[in-house]
């Protein structure tokens, strides 16, 4: 009985045997990529892979490397101008705008501005200390606390002591003055412990009105720096985003100086009627009013209405 022929090779139209065989050495003993490979002889890498398994060559999975692994290519970041570097480092260090948004305007990722800062020896952002309780939660508590005091005593009693003012009285004359306002809303005066453990038998309307003009200061601070949002090139197109984020921190602070308010005035205080709105709800609007206008016309009014005068006592002339 004759034997069985073998049967056909398997062979690539075009594909003569030296090819064949310059096309095992480069599949078993070298680590060009296949797809190099197969463009060398101008076929697929598929059709390579047939001839492979056709001609019983060593499939790559199942030898090791013939030399290491070469390193991925790693993209180099673009320099920085030394301004670049000075507006950069400012705003990574001393603000507390987001990195996210700082690398956003610079086009490039957060992680190469984290990168640039380890370079450069900046202070790095995770190595900051704990932030303190905002001081407009201090004040907002402390307002109520003193509120709820002065509710739970009896008519014509004496309304509890409140905590005196973190600055004096030289300090509430310098913070008239102008002056750029802070990155944020825990850079204004603090509320020391100590000043919060004022024994509660100690009367004080005096206190009242101090707490109640440090809280007018810190209202005429945000406010200032809303108004001066319109001078700040460094914003770019985050300018709505902070304008939003002051505005919520006006909210908290109105809120806060309705409350401290009402103790200037005992019969206010032991009423829980006016807890949200003050009770010239007109003037209030008003004064609103023509402070939104002043910041959309671009006017320059700086300071907050003294108690007692209108509401338009303070604007400008014209």
């Amino acid at each position: 009985m004759p034997d069985n022929p073998p049967p056909p090779r398997y062979l690539p139209r075009g594909l003569t045997p030296e090819a064949v065989a310059e096309l095992k050495r480069l599949y078993e003993k070298t680590d060009v990529p296949l797809t190099e490979v197969a463009a060398q002889f101008e076929i697929c890498r598929h059709t390579l892979r047939k001839v492979a398994e056709a001609e019983g060559w060593t499939p790559r999975l199942e030898r090791p490397r013939v030399g290491p692994r070469p390193p991925l290519p790693v993209r180099q970041a673009r320099g920085f101008s030394q301004q670049a570097l000075d507006d950069l480092r400012r705003r990574y260090v001393e603000t507390e705008e987001p990195v996210q948004r700082i690398a956003e305007d610079y086009h490039i990722h957060r992680n190469t501005l984290e990168r640039l800062a380890m370079q450069e020896g900046w202070p790095r952002r995770k190595d900051r200390p704990p932030r303190d309780m905002p001081v407009l939660l201090q004040i907002n508590r402390e307002a109520t606390a003193a509120l709820q005091q002065a509710r739970a005593i009896a008519p014509g009693a004496p309304l509890p002591g409140l905590p005196p003012p973190a600055a004096d009285t030289k300090a509430a004359g310098d913070t008239e003055a102008a002056a750029p306002a802070p990155e944020s809303e825990a850079e204004m005066v603090p509320v020391t412990e100590a000043s919060a453990a004022t024994p509660a038998d100690q009367a004080s309307p005096e206190a009242a009105l101090s707490l109640a003009r440090r809280l007018e200061r810190a209202v005429e601070t945000q406010l200032r720096k809303v108004e001066n949002l319109r001078e700040d090139t460094t914003l770019g197109g985050h300018r709505a985003v902070e304008a939003e984020r002051i505005a919520r921190t006006l909210a908290a602070l109105t809120q806060t100086l309705f409350k401290v308010r009402q103790l200037r005035d005992p019969e206010r205080a032991l009423s829980a009627a006016d807890d949200e709105m003050p009770a010239d709800a007109d003037g209030f609007r008003l004064e609103l009013a023509r402070r939104i206008e002043t910041f959309v016309g671009g006017g320059t009014d700086r300071a907050l209405p003294a108690p007692g005068q209108p509401p338009d006592a303070g604007s400008p002339a014209g």
